[in-house]
């Protein structure tokens, strides 16, 4: 498989006062992956910066995938005619690329199934009823409670009455707080863009849920025993764990010596920039990027489609995402580096793989190129995979489960 950076942006006027955007930071095999975020402040710049986010999440998984990401900036509500108008023609003026499946689009902050539906149909494309079937939020909610379990791990944590925060209440933070009551942390405070609820003795969390569920972003005004204080308090809040879920860069250079959590485990993407980690490491802050963290919501479709069922996608996402986690910190203790850059190194490995492997001139070169980048496993675990790989969705038990085995060997011991 062809994999490359091409680092490419186009912008589309669409009705309504709306602009839309389709950023390609790389491509595997022709094609690239990405959801579609709408709202009233989307930004090129956001767009750019999540497609290269992407490109980092499957890079991170060992997955020679392009990464890919797509936004439309709706500057004044519109009726959902109006919406469903916005995202059909934003599929029409993609058309190209969508027929040819050279960007394949998915949902993101502000779209659901029946968006992208509308997208296809602007490209003249049949829907995808898988995306119907997957709550992408709550595996993402279950990767990035993983990564916080093998951070608390490594920084000696008990999880049991840990307090945690949580800025955004959408899918994956509605589902990152179920998971977080269902293990015995302490849920403190919650925020949306609307406000923040803080309460040091512990929130109650199924009534938030039902809130959020509700009234979304005013839920904070519905939690009647509790005055909502301004949304940026989140960050500044006492706390073990700080999980921001929403937006883009919601931690900053004007806000990142204000941040007072021991542990920062994003469920959002790219959730602030290198410098900014770089940062909260000198301050002794541990901090998780969110290509590591929030990395389930991309891979449940993967295993779904190798014909994982029922509980299996979830167990799998949380034995491998905390193994993973735990490479990490082993690599930035090793290497006396913070683990956002010892995650970096890993990805940066796996591309450079990639990279050369394209350009391979035969089988020998390839096996050389993982020799070189990967070491011995993966010459050992990639023939193995070519000859398992069907037997993913097979009958046969046995051959499953040593199939699952190699998966896990590539995706998550790479």
């Amino acid at each position: 498989m062809k994999w490359k950076h091409i680092r490419n942006i186009r912008e589309i006027t669409l009705p309504h006062n709306s602009r839309g955007w389709l950023s390609i930071d790389s491509t595997g095999g022709g094609s690239a992956t990405g959801g579609v975020r709408f709202g009233q402040n989307v930004s090129p710049d956001e767009v750019r910066e999540l497609s290269e986010e992407m490109t980092l999440k499957f890079s991170f998984l060992n997955l020679p995938i392009g990464g890919a990401k797509a936004g439309i900036c709706c500057p004044s509500p519109v009726s959902p005619e109006e919406k469903k108008e916005i995202f059909l023609q934003f599929g029409k003026a993609l058309s190209p690329l969508l027929r040819e499946y050279s960007y394949l689009p998915g949902t993101d902050m502000g779209t659901m199934p029946e968006d992208i539906d509308q997208i296809l149909k602007g490209a003249g494309l049949e829907p995808q009823k898988k995306d119907k079937e997957i709550n992408s939020g709550y595996y993402t909610a279950i990767s990035v409670f993983a990564a916080l379990k093998a951070a608390a791990s490594a920084s000696g944590l008990e999880l049991k009455n840990m307090r945690i925060t949580v800025q955004g209440l959408g899918k994956v933070g509605i589902e990152l707080i179920r998971l977080a009551a269902q293990n015995g942390l302490k849920l403190i405070a919650a925020a949306t863009r609307k406000g923040c609820l803080h309460d040091a003795k512990g929130l109650d969390s199924e009534k938030l849920i039902a809130l959020a569920t509700q009234y979304g972003d005013d839920a904070v005004f519905h939690y009647n025993e509790i005055k909502p204080v301004s949304a940026e308090e989140i960050l500044t809040i006492n706390t073990d764990v700080l999980c921001p879920c929403a937006g883009s860069q919601p931690i900053h250079a004007g806000n990142v010596n204000q941040i007072n959590a021991r542990m920062v485990i994003p469920g959002c993407n790219a959730a602030a920039s290198p410098d900014t980690e770089k940062r909260l490491f000198e301050r002794g802050i541990c901090y998780l990027p969110g290509f590591v963290c929030n990395s389930g919501g991309v891979l449940c479709y993967l295993l779904k489609s190798y014909g994982f069922d029922g509980q299996e996608p979830g167990d799998f996402l949380d034995c491998g995402i905390r193994h993973k986690t735990a490479k990490i910190f082993d690599l930035a203790k090793k290497t006396n580096i913070s683990p956002a850059d010892a995650a970096r190194q890993i990805v940066y490995r796996h591309q450079q793989r990639f990279s050369l492997e394209s350009d391979a001139s035969g089988k020998l070169q390839q096996l050389l190129i993982r020799f070189r980048c990967c070491g011995i496993r993966e010459i050992i675990y990639a023939p193995i995979w070519a000859v398992v790989q069907p037997a993913l969705r097979g009958k046969d038990g046995r051959r499953r489960r040593i199939a699952r085995k190699i998966l896990f060997e590539r995706l998550f011991r790479s």
